[in-house]
């Protein structure tokens, strides 16, 4: 009768006192990687015969030393939530008018939408209500594509230039020349007035705790509302020096607010002061806590915010419902703006 086989366990693998270091940086201080140990695992198996039958280590991505840089404590100033009450609050004012101006504009157009009809030949009450509604329009198309750079490039910088694109194509609306140009010009301004409205509330989640947010909020969201309302009453007040105001208000007092954009320039801070010290390569093992490691494309982020919203809509009812809801309201909301269907004297 066969023996039955006997198993040899393998010897436990002899475990180095620092294989991989983590360091925490600080903001002002270089980090040495001179003083750092240096991984001795490839060592030790260099000096170490490889025994028969066992596999190779040479496909093994061996570790490297990484030092993660965070904020230098609970009261770190470069924080955004650290940031005194009158910083915090000149941020929630600049984010306001911006959130308050881009409504407005929506709506302020709505008076003279029968004399634009009558000058540019527009019969169809679709298309006089459209002059209005080519701009809500934008809203549903800007924030799929502001909401993703936000979170690459950082708030300010996002909602500056989306601001200067909706100033931009908000002056050409008049110089146009024909219905299309018009409704154009519209839409895309209102891609450009999208990003106060789909950005604002995560800059307010950026500087403010959760039981501090209220009122910040409050107003934010009230100016909102209070936009489209003020819209037809102010269309003689100088819209676009307004525009210009809170633009130039927006350069000055608006800085970033987003905590993985804040880290990465630390990070980028300290190392170019290891290049200047000639640490070699040293510089590469430097990075964000917020760094995952995953490296993601520009357009694979934006498809990927194109799909979440489709997936949400479709899969999820009360998303539906409240979508729905939501469009109805703003139908009504809007309609009141316009003159009715058949009431529309274009001679």
């Amino acid at each position: 009768m066969d023996e039955p086989l006997k198993v040899c366990p393998l010897p436990p693998p002899r475990i180095t006192e620092s294989s991989s270091a983590t360091t925490t940086v600080v903001e002002g201080e270089a980090p040495d990687l001179k003083g750092q140990p240096s991984s001795t695992l490839s060592e030790d198996l260099a000096s170490e015969p490889e025994p028969e039958g066992r596999f190779s280590f040479e496909h093994v991505d061996l570790p490297e030393e990484v030092q993660w840089v965070g904020w230098s404590g609970p009261d770190d100033p470069s924080n955004p939530k650290n940031w005194s009450y009158k910083r915090k609050w000149a941020t929630t004012f600049v984010v306001s008018a911006f959130n308050f101006i881009s409504p407005a504009s929506s709506s302020m157009i709505a008076p003279a939408s029968e004399t634009i009809a009558q000058e540019f030949g527009i019969k169809e009450p679709v298309l006089i209500s459209l002059i209005t509604s080519a701009f809500v329009l934008g809203y549903s198309v800007g924030p799929l594509v502001v909401g993703p750079l936000s979170e690459i490039y950082g708030r300010s910088r996002v909602i500056k230039f989306s601001n200067l694109f909706y100033l931009v194509w908000n002056l050409a609306c008049g110089f146009s020349t024909n219905a299309p140009q018009l409704l154009v010009f519209r839409f895309l301004s209102g891609i450009g007035g999208s990003a106060p409205l789909s950005v604002g509330g995560a800059v307010m989640g950026d500087i403010f705790h959760k039981e501090q947010r209220g009122r910040a909020m409050a107003l934010y969201s009230f100016v909102a509302m209070l936009g489209p309302v003020l819209g037809p009453n102010v269309m003689e007040m100088g819209r676009n020096l307004v525009d210009v105001i809170v633009q130039i208000s927006g350069i000055f007092l608006l800085r970033e607010t987003y905590p993985p954009v804040l880290l990465e320039r630390k990070v980028e801070k300290l190392r170019m002061s290891l290049r200047s010290r000639g640490a070699g390569g040293g510089h590469t093992h430097i990075r964000s806590v917020y760094d995952t490691g995953r490296k993601t494309s520009l357009p694979a982020t934006l498809l990927n915010a194109l799909s979440r919203p489709t997936q949400l809509i479709l899969f999820e009812p009360i998303i539906q419902l409240f979508s729905f809801y939501t469009a109805f309201v703003y139908g009504i909301f809007y309609r009141r703006f316009l003159p009715p269907f058949g009431e529309v004297n274009l001679f």
